[in-house]
């Protein structure tokens, strides 16, 4: 079996990523070891209507679990935004849908295909068993020591304070410190940044980590490829972070000789 990936999800704006990743990762077959962030919980809140909130790691893994089992991704009608939270517009299947498109994370499909490119499809104990959910705090987690071998990880998205942390080697939450170790072990780090305008500080900081071998990966979704929805633009930015980590997809059209446009195994 290969080595297990960390996948850390911060407070940044951008929670469709960590999710997309998660779910892309788990439907093929990827062991994942998954910290999120309390902010995370909170901006899915708001981003995605889905409540994570207050709740344990078994209930948290299981929310999970039934999101990726449906094939629902982060595009389909949240059921618990509530029209009472201020915080949180109720919207309906019909708007949902019409927001988000109906192609990828939009529409779970209704046939799991062992050629489909964008996973196959997984029993409810092989994603179970894959998936492994750390709290930010605990330090004293697996992923918290060199020893424990892991390919590497990724942290999408990434806030500019993560990222802040990481470069000055805090290590003062499980985030921090399992990045921390990923840089000392030599392993493969990949930060999806999410913010607008950059100050110098966040160039910095983003510049010392790219000097110790992280890739940088803004959430920055290119337009060659003509997207549709914005599915294919979230797409876009875990296909890119894929291909930085080195995992096979088909999750956008690749730009081939002639401008034009196509996948990568297409002829």
């Amino acid at each position: 079996m290969p080595l297990p990936i960390v996948l850390a999800v911060t407070g940044a704006s951008g929670s469709v990523y960590g999710l997309r990743l998660l779910s892309f990762l788990l439907d093929t077959g990827h062991q994942v070891e998954l910290v999120y962030s309390d902010n995370a919980k909170l901006v899915a809140y708001h981003e995605l209507g889905y409540d994570f909130r207050n709740t344990n790691k078994q209930e948290f893994k299981q929310q999970l679990i039934e999101l990726i089992r449906q094939r629902m991704g982060i595009a389909s009608p949240p059921t618990v935004a509530r029209n009472d939270d201020k915080h949180v517009i109720a919207r309906s299947e019909a708007t949902w849908r019409s927001l988000h498109g109906g192609m990828g994370i939009a529409s779970p499909p209704t046939v799991a295909r062992n050629d489909d490119a964008r996973g196959c499809a997984r029993n409810d104990d092989t994603i179970e068993n894959n998936l492994r959910i750390w709290d930010h705090s605990d330090v004293a987690a697996s992923i918290s020591s060199g020893s424990y071998k892991t390919q590497g990880m990724i942290i999408a998205p990434a806030s500019m304070g993560t990222i802040a942390n990481i470069a000055a080697g805090t290590s003062n939450n499980l985030i921090a410190r399992a990045a921390d170790v990923i840089i000392k072990e030599r392993r493969k780090l990949v930060l999806v940044a999410r913010e607008t305008p950059l100050s110098t500080i966040h160039l910095r900081n983003m510049l010392t980590l790219s000097e110790m071998g992280a890739v940088v990966l803004p959430a920055a979704p290119g337009f060659y490829q003509h997207p549709k929805t914005i599915d294919d633009q979230v797409d876009f930015i875990v296909g890119k972070t894929l291909d930085a980590f080195g995992i096979e997809h088909e999750l956008f059209m690749r730009w081939t000789n002639h401008g034009r446009c196509m996948h990568e195994t297409s002829s």
